[in-house]
């Protein structure tokens, strides 16, 4: 099942990344921002390293 998972995101990575995605959007270090329906929080981590949370 884990290993399913990890192939899937990887698959996923591929053509819909985080990163990049997150990179145009209008987030500064420091706002707050609600994920909500993040789900596993595909994009959570992404927006995380934008905003620098200490």
């Amino acid at each position: 099942m884990i290993a399913k998972r990890c192939f899937n995101i990887n698959i996923m990575t591929s053509f819909l990344n985080p990163d990049e995605i997150v990179k145009t959007l209008p987030l500064k270090e420091g706002m707050t921002v609600a994920d909500f329906g993040s789900g596993a929080g595909y994009f959570s981590l992404a927006i995380a390293k934008c905003l620098k949370p200490s």
